[in-house]
């Protein structure tokens, strides 16, 4: 590629200087100088002789055309001899992919979402930067829609030689969510302790809704159904120990301040330890809820307002007995 050399004054008139060919040169600014060419080259000789490659690029020099360099700008080329020329190649920062999914990461961040998500950059092609240019791209705007896994396509703006380059670059992003798995099928009816699971950082979007997360959420459960080692599953698929069964005498126990007042009822529903079950009152024929605390007893929160009976709970009291549904 040829050199542009009207960037100096000629040397005529000027003593030589002495100076060895660089058979291999790396600029980083817009124009090759002599000093660029030559080692040796003093301050007060050095000038501008060309345009320099583009970023990231190469070309060579041939000899003829260094030698008349050489005359014109009084150089005084002590190695002279055979050359196959000098490589000028112009230095560049490039900015990948890898670069514009790092990039993201910190962007979405900052925007909330969480650092763990999964990034993805597609169809980006590589771009080219003066090589002092060591900051990230500046981000001109963002869209992004979606839930869990989020698209995006962002506009950024970097420094090139005549002016700021602008791009796009298009991804999405994905969530993780940290869930409870088997280690090993769990067969219907099992008890479950906490040693028969793990934590698994998965894609949200593969999470179902209710999925368990935490140990100490299935404790002393009963696997309701088969539980495929490493799937996830819901808290439909485990069950407290029913200590309250549909039709059972139970205690309902009210207590506030000082006051504790216990009354006998009939369980509507099963229940274990830490369940909503509601009670039926054969003698008021109404029905509260509360909360399961031991085998065949239920707490009844302050402030909670009987209800009737539907009448066609009623009706099976009265067929069955008071004491039975």
């Amino acid at each position: 590629m040829a050199l542009l050399v009207a960037g100096c004054i000629s040397a005529v008139g000027h003593p030589a200087v002495a100076a060895t060919i660089k058979p291999h040169t790396v600029v980083t600014a817009r124009h090759v100088r002599l000093s660029d060419l030559f080692s040796g080259i003093e301050p007060g000789v050095d000038c501008d002789l060309g345009d320099a490659p583009a970023l990231g690029t190469s070309y060579t020099l041939g000899q003829a055309q260094l030698e008349a360099i050489a005359r014109q700008y009084g150089v005084d080329w002590v190695d002279r001899g055979p050359v196959s020329g000098v490589v000028v190649t112009r230095a560049a920062r490039t900015i990948d992919t890898e670069t514009m999914i790092a990039v993201m990461r910190r962007i979405l961040s900052a925007r909330g979402v969480p650092d763990d998500s999964a990034v993805r950059v597609s169809g980006f092609a590589d771009i080219k930067v003066p090589a002092e240019f060591s900051a990230a791209p500046v981000l001109v705007h963002l869209d992004s829609s979606g839930a869990h896994q989020s698209r995006f396509t962002a506009t950024f703006s970097v420094p090139g030689d005549d002016g700021p380059i602008v791009f796009r670059v298009s991804g999405s992003y994905e969530t993780s969510a940290n869930i409870l798995v088997p280690r090993r099928a769990i067969a219907l009816g099992e008890v479950l302790t906490p040693d028969m699971f793990e934590v698994r950082t998965v894609p949200s979007g593969s999470v179902p809704d209710g999925a368990i997360s935490l140990s100490t959420d299935v404790t002393a459960m009963i696997a309701q159904r088969m539980l495929p080692a490493g799937q996830p599953f819901t808290r439909a698929a485990i069950q407290r120990p029913l200590v309250v069964r549909l039709g059972m005498p139970v205690i309902a126990v009210y207590s506030a301040d000082n006051l504790r007042i216990t009354a006998s009822g009939i369980a509507m529903d099963d229940g274990g330890i830490g369940d909503v079950v509601h009670i039926a009152s054969a003698a008021t024929r109404m029905q509260v809820a509360g909360t399961v605390v031991d085998h065949g007893e239920v707490e009844i929160a302050p402030g909670t307002t009987p209800l009737p009976l539907s009448p066609q709970m009623t009706a099976r009291l009265d067929r069955n007995g008071n004491g039975r549904l």
